[in-house]
């Protein structure tokens, strides 16, 4: 141990190179960059000489290394090995070019002590908007109209992703505070202006702000969606099913559900599966929607040409109602048990839990017709949450350009976002409806492919004549 320690602080004590051989660097090093720059022949002041085939691209030996430690290969055996392919021959040269080359830089950083410092850290950009014009003059209604929230709700959502969007300080520099990073992510989700845009308010890059859209709405899907989006609990169904016939007649309705096409861009893999029967591409989005417009459950990321049925049967949703919810909470009605149910467009499959409107025809009865009304009057709430999604996050309305992959974790968020809006009792602009205002889509299938499809057919007909008997 003693004999090792000493051989390593002689090691630390002896000079890097002496004089005589600082001389004979500089001097090979300019033979080097010669050799480098003719390709064989190294030029010197006094005459150029010929460099041999053999040992033209060979890397240069140091004046100060002993003749033991250099191993030579020779690219004429090579190439005579590889059968005469000269290709195998030009990529060794270029090989060994290439090292001669790091090499001969290296060694001049190290004799001339010179360092490539970088011109530009940091790019100065303004935060003069942000800092002065948002938070120190915006009125209560900017607020609202700008970031689609009151300054309340934004403190608290700030501090809610604190925890999990916030960076370490360094030595560098200062991180971009978690107040610059949520409201700069509102602003994108909230307008359809383009990165280029948005970061020129907020004093940052693109770069940045393509970081901030990916951090912030996985934060939000991860640690706030499974508290704001959820099925409702016993109670909370008994007060919706209270809340659907007082408010629209309906007695055992707990939610509507339907779909959405959210426009993204093409993506480069399964294109074809995208490209959805309205002629553009986009993601399905179904959603069940409670009496309050709040968003209860979501089945976000399938193709755009996936028919809505095809969904909610690969849906959560579906094996948890198929496995029964809510036993006690069934209404006798005309003789028949009804369970709680979801009113859906004929897009869907009748089911025991999941009612839809009866095929208009030469044949329907007037029954079935107010039936229809009635559900189609407790039906348009999906519609109206939808509307108000999309009013609020105009992102939404647009082409999501960010990756495939991570286009249902905005969705996601914009859907947390409307929920916390929705609870907040934030206010809702007459405007933004009028911005998302959109045809309704037309169903193009009517199937009732279900083994349960005639119990189906009497909870549908019950309800019928429970309707039909009012007034």
């Amino acid at each position: 141990m003693a004999d090792a320690t000493a051989v390593l602080e002689s090691r630390q004590e002896r000079p890097l190179l002496s004089a005589q051989q600082e001389r004979s660097a500089l001097t090979f090093l300019i033979q080097s960059l010669s050799v480098a720059a003719s390709g064989g022949y190294a030029a010197t002041e006094s005459q150029s000489s010929f460099i041999p085939f053999h040992k033209r691209n060979e890397a240069p030996v140091p004046p100060w290394t002993s003749p033991h430690q250099v191993t030579t290969h020779r690219p004429d055996r090579l190439c005579h090995r590889a059968g005469g392919n000269y290709r195998l021959l030009w990529i060794y040269r270029r090989r060994k070019q290439r090292r001669t080359l790091r090499f001969i830089t290296l060694l001049s950083r190290v004799i001339t002590g010179n360092r490539v410092e970088r011109r530009v850290w940091m790019r100065e950009r303004s935060e003069h908007w942000w800092l002065y014009i948002v938070r120190e003059t915006f009125n209560p209604q900017q607020w609202i109209e700008n970031f689609r929230m009151s300054y309340r709700t934004f403190k608290w959502l700030c501090e809610s992703l604190r925890p999990h969007v916030s960076k370490a300080e360094t030595k560098m520099r200062q991180p971009i505070p978690v107040e610059q990073k949520v409201g700069a992510v509102l602003w994108f989700l909230g307008t359809t202006s383009d990165y280029r845009t948005i970061a020129h308010l907020f004093g940052i890059s693109r770069a940045s702000l393509c970081m901030f859209v990916k951090d912030v709405c996985e934060a939000i899907f991860f640690h706030l969606t499974p508290q704001f989006i959820k099925l409702p609990t016993d109670i909370e169904a008994r007060n919706m099913m209270e809340s659907f016939k007082e408010k629209w007649g309906y007695p055992t309705c707990i939610g509507a559900i339907d779909g959405s096409h959210i426009p993204i861009v093409a993506p480069k893999e399964s294109r074809v599966d995208y490209f959805n029967r309205k002629g553009w591409y986009s993601i399905n989005m179904q959603a069940l929607v409670d009496d309050r417009y709040m968003f209860r459950d979501l089945c976000i990321g399938w193709p755009g040409s996936t028919h809505d049925a095809r969904v909610l049967v690969n849906s959560r949703l579906y094996q948890i109602w198929e496995n029964g919810v809510f036993p006690h909470l069934q209404t006798e009605i005309d003789g028949v048990m009804v369970p709680p149910v979801i009113l859906g467009d004929p897009a869907y499959p009748l089911l025991p839990w999941l009612m839809k409107p009866y095929p208009e025809n030469a044949g329907t009865t007037e029954a079935q017709k107010k039936y229809n009304h009635i559900h189609s009057r407790n039906r348009m709430l999906v519609e109206n949450a939808f509307g108000r999604l999309k009013g609020r996050w105009r992102r939404l309305l647009k082409r999501v350009d960010n990756k495939t992959s991570n286009v249902p974790n905005v969705i996601a968020a914009c859907c947390t976002l409307h929920n916390i809006c929705e609870m907040q009792g934030e206010d809702f602009l007459d405007q933004w409806a009028n911005e998302a205002n959109q045809p309704p889509r037309k169903n193009l299938v009517d199937g009732d492919n279900n083994p349960d499809i005639n119990n189906a057919h009497n909870i549908r007909n019950a309800l019928c004549r429970y309707f039909a008997e009012q007034n």
